[in-house]
């Protein structure tokens, strides 16, 4: 309707200005007509007035003339017939002076002129009047009378008719003069308003050419372009026909869009469900695609979308890419183009958008606009159709996956009872394909006796209309035998009439091989029960014991009878006693568990009756459950490890007498570093004791001394007293877990050992790169440390290694805070150093080692702190890394 209104506006326009010019063509044309009637007036006017008033008068000058000559001509005359001749010739010339008069007077202009027309007609009347006058007495003789006259009135009134005849000529002539101005100043004008109608027309005629000429070119232009927009729409909708892959699609219809150069750069945008790019496709394969690709990919909107969905419209539209796109990789590539963004909608439903790079003008087509509208309708109506189209296909091959993926034979009949469809197992159970089965019988591909078997079955549901079911066992075409379950309902029709059936045969061979199988697997259990080393003990849900074997009797030493539908879980002290309630609780409601060891008295009056003894047990509890997932029995298995625990304590026994040897030995080890860290603090007491004496002999011992001698004994004293403190703290254990860094614990164990190392030239380097905390024991891992520092003193001591030297450093990963302490004291041999961690084992002698520190190091590290101690070579030296976790407790 906007169109047709607008093209009508143009047309109104188009023919109003032909018209306007039609109206100025014909308005000059008159105008011109009427200038050249005026010019044509004037002219006459000319000719009428001045130019007849101008002749008569001179001719009337010539008349008066003749009258005067022949006046004076008759007073000569001898003869009569020269008299006759004259008078004639004078009446002729009078009546031509007065003819003349009477044009002056029928043409003179203006009251001037009619004045000097009267005074010229009184004075040529006196004349007249004087001519006759000379004439009569002439006639008679009186000549001398005759020219008294003419000298003294005649040629009087000749000279005053000659100057009244000239003003008039000259009048006459002004006149003429005036006119012929009046006809110059017309004939400008005329030709002045000519010259300047012509430009205005002309002018204007470009104005409505140039209006014309261009709406007509911009109609063409804009022709052209929908036509190109019509023909990619033809291309886009051919292709909509005949690609039914999305990705495909949407890259050929950009190509599509952009090959006409209708466009010049298609882009496309799908988004999944949870609105992520899904597919980014685009006319434009430069660098920039990719860039602006990647980008949308991590997350980024552009903002050709972003407006469109902020204006909450199907389209936007930006003039300026350059100024308004700021971050997009493409926006450089628009140069002097437009943006123009519209939604991939269909039924509310969004799947992306197209954006297209167009030319401005082309944008306030209200028809490039529809057509724009029309071509982003036509793809997502494309995609929706593909997606329906695929979830079609998925939900058939789903179907067919799923009928076909079943064990169970599925088949359809019609009312004929022959096949319309079947899964694969049923092809498999005929031995025959699904086209040789379809629109058969049973009697046309099984034997004559299984036809009339299923026909009787399918002839009573045709019958009763209702579902029947019977086992049967059957004979595959290999020759293997399953025990079938079959089902067959009927199939209706909407309106409830029996159109065929549908049969569901289920392989229930497994589970008649299952039942057989249960049965003889009570019997084995029974049998395994009898013989089994382990204790069994089968309880029914109301707690009671209703069966045990033989290791029952022997693990207690009493007969089961006594304790054999007797004994009730839930009414013994002693099961409450242990704990063990709730592990059986959580057995009965279908949870096998396992118990920690614990100690059980059968002895008691609820279990026993003093009978029995008191034994250590591993206990597992398993629910017997029904095909159903229900629990009917729980079954308690028990392992007798009394003796197991027995040995296992002796060897935590003889663990803690290496543990007090290992730290005798550190004692010994601590005492030796005492003796060296007591020996110059003592030296030193003992040379100011010496300086004493030595003053008091001489004399010179004053108060000033006695202070600086007390102040330097009582520095060496607090130096003796921190000794002691360092090396009582180290011996004292740890009672409980504490919150530790590893920097504290180094920095107190060289306060420890510091000084042996500084007497034997050893290097103490420490690099701390973690401040974590851990749980731990600070006593022990300090002893930890003693050992490995000691044994790398030693190593470098007996190596007599120069520039030797411990790097200390502490750092984090993942899971741990490591402590490598490495030295440069040479490597351990390949063939010992999977044994340094063995108990006794040494490389030393038998007085300075014992084969406990590094074993008692692991034991410390690994059971006690849960961590990993680990030993490699390095060039020339060992590292030993400590290896304790982070957030495990202890």
């Amino acid at each position: 309707m906007e169109k047709i209104k607008e093209a009508k506006k143009e047309i109104y326009i188009i023919i109003f200005a032909f018209l306007f010019l039609a109206i100025s063509v014909i308005v000059l044309r008159a105008f011109s007509l009427y200038d050249i009637n005026t010019m044509k007036r004037v002219t006459s006017a000319i000719y009428e007035h001045p130019l007849k008033v101008s002749n008569a008068a001179l001719l009337l000058q010539l008349d008066v003339y003749k009258i005067h000559e022949d006046t004076k001509d008759i007073v000569f005359m001898s003869s009569q017939d020269e008299l006759i001749y004259l008078l004639k010739d004078i009446d002729e010339h009078k009546k031509s002076a007065y003819e003349n008069l009477k044009i002056i007077k029928e043409n003179i202009l203006g009251e001037e002129g009619l004045k000097l027309q009267e005074q010229t007609q009184k004075i040529f009347n006196e004349l007249q009047e004087s001519s006759d006058e000379i004439a009569s007495l002439a006639k008679n003789a009186k000549i001398d009378e005759s020219i008294a006259i003419i000298k003294d009135k005649n040629e009087k009134q000749i000279l005053k008719l000659e100057n009244s005849v000239n003003n008039i000529y000259m009048y006459a002539k002004n006149k003429a003069f005036n006119f012929k101005n009046e006809s110059d100043f017309t004939f400008e004008k005329l030709e002045a308003v000519t010259v300047l109608a012509i430009i205005l027309f002309l002018l204007l005629f470009g104005v409505i050419a140039y209006y014309t000429i261009n709406r007509i070119s911009n109609y063409m232009y804009k022709n052209e372009h929908l036509r190109g927009v019509l023909s990619v729409i033809r291309d886009v909708n051919q292709l909509i026909v005949r690609e039914k892959n999305r990705e495909k699609l949407i890259q050929e219809c950009c190509d599509i869009l952009a090959s006409k150069h209708v466009f010049h750069n298609a882009c496309m945008i799908l988004y999944d469900s949870s609105k992520q790019s899904e597919y980014i496709v685009s006319s434009d394969k430069t660098e920039d695609f990719i860039l602006f690709q990647d980008k949308i990919k991590n997350g980024w909107t552009p903002h050709c979308i972003a407006k469109t969905v902020q204006k909450g419209n199907t389209f936007s539209f930006i003039e300026n890419p350059k100024e308004y796109c700021e971050g997009c990789p493409l926006k450089d590539t628009y140069n002097e183009k437009s943006a123009f963004d519209i939604e991939l909608k269909y039924e509310n439903k969004n799947f992306g958008y197209l954006t297209l790079r167009i030319d401005k003008e082309f944008f306030n087509y209200s028809d490039e606009l529809l057509l724009l509208e029309e071509v982003a309708g036509d793809i997502a109506y494309a995609l929706n159709n593909i997606e329906i189209e695929k979830n079609i296909l998925d939900l058939k091959e789903l179907y067919d996956n799923t009928i076909n993926s079943l064990e169970n034979l599925l088949f359809v009949k019609d009312r004929n009872f022959s096949y319309i469809t079947c899964n694969r197992a049923f092809e498999r159970f005929i031995g025959k394909s699904k086209n040789e089965i379809i629109g058969k019988s049973d009697y046309d591909i099984l034997d004559k006796e299984s036809a009339d078997f299923f026909r009787r079955h399918d002839e009573a549901i045709f019958a009763d209309k209702t579902p029947k079911l019977n086992y049967e066992w059957v004979t595959y075409p290999d020759g293997k035998k399953v025990y079938l379950l079959t089902t067959k309902s009927p199939l209706l029709s909407h309106n409830e009439e029996i159109i065929g059936l549908v049969g569901n045969s289920v392989d229930v061979t497994k589970q008649k091989e299952s039942e057989e199988a249960l049965i003889e697997s009570q019997k084995r259990f029974k049998q395994l029960m009898k013989e089994s080393p382990s204790v069994i003990e089968v309880y029914d849900l109301d707690g009671f014991q209703i069966d045990v074997n033989h290791a029952y009797e022997v693990l207690w030493g009493f007969p089961a009878s006594l304790t054999l539908h007797k004994f009730n879980l839930f009414k013994s002290k002693e099961v409450e006693t242990t704990g063990l309630l709730e592990y059986i609780k959580r057995a009965y409601a279908g949870e096998s568990v396992s118990v920690p060891l614990y100690e059980f008295d059968s002895t008691g009056d609820t279990e026993a009756a003093g009978k029995g003894r008191v034994r250590i047990l591993n206990t597992r509890i398993y629910p017997l459950k029904d095909s159903q997932g229900g629990v009917e029995n729980i079954v308690i298995t028990h392992e007798d490890v009394t003796q197991r625990e027995k040995s296992l304590l002796e060897l935590e026994q003889k663990n803690k007498i290496m543990i007090a040897q290992s730290r005798h030995a550190a004692m010994g080890e601590m005492i030796g570093m005492i003796a060296h860290q007591w020996r110059q603090p003592i030296s030193i007491v003992s040379m100011i004791a010496n300086n004493i004496l030595l003053d008091a002999a001489l004399g010179s011992f004053d108060a000033s001394k006695i202070e600086t001698y007390s102040k330097d004994i009582l520095e060496q004293t607090e130096h003796l007293s921190k000794t002691i403190d360092d090396f009582r703290n180290f011996f004292k254990p740890d009672k409980s877990v504490s919150k530790i860094k590893m920097k504290d614990v180094i920095d107190e164990t060289l306060s420890i050992v510091k000084d042996s190392l500084k007497n034997n030239s050893i290097k103490i380097n420490t690099h701390y790169q973690s401040q974590t905390q851990i749980n731990g024991y600070p006593r022990e891992l300090m002893q930890v440390f003693v050992n490995i520092i000691n044994n790398a003193k030693d190593a470098l001591i007996y190596k007599k290694v120069n520039d030797a030297s411990i790097e200390i450093s502490v750092y984090d990963d993942e899971e741990h805070v490591n402590t490598k302490i490495c030295n440069n004291g040479g490597n351990i041999q390949k063939d010992i150093i999977s044994k340094i961690f063995d108990p006794y084992f040494t490389t030393k002698d038998e007085k300075t080692g014992t084969g406990l520190g590094l074993y008692m190091s692991k034991m410390i590290v690994e059971e006690h702190l849960y961590g990993i101690i680990e030993v490699l070579n390095i060039k020339n030296g060992v590292c030993f890394i400590v290896r304790l976790p982070k957030e495990k407790g202890i």
